[in-house]
């Protein structure tokens, strides 16, 4: 957590977690609705190592300049 200093404020950090649970698991929740939608089966090898390519961690995308650049927006 003390990673996080300065970069999200206390208060924000729930969120942020919260956020990042839902992005990365809500896609195997929700495998039949997506598949209804996009007519593809979403557990199949394609689909997965797409989903594995898009979780990855991107660490300025949880920069302080980001969340400086957030914070202005609001």
């Amino acid at each position: 957590m003390s990673s996080l200093e300065g970069i999200w404020e206390p208060e924000e950090v729930p969120h942020l977690a919260a956020g990042l649970y839902l992005l990365i698991f809500s896609y195997f929740a929700n495998t039949q609705l997506l598949e209804t939608v996009v007519g593809k089966d979403p557990l199949g090898p394609e689909a997965v190592e797409r989903q594995r390519r898009f979780s990855r961690p991107r660490p300025r995308s949880f920069s302080a300049s980001t969340a400086r650049r957030r914070r202005r927006l609001v």
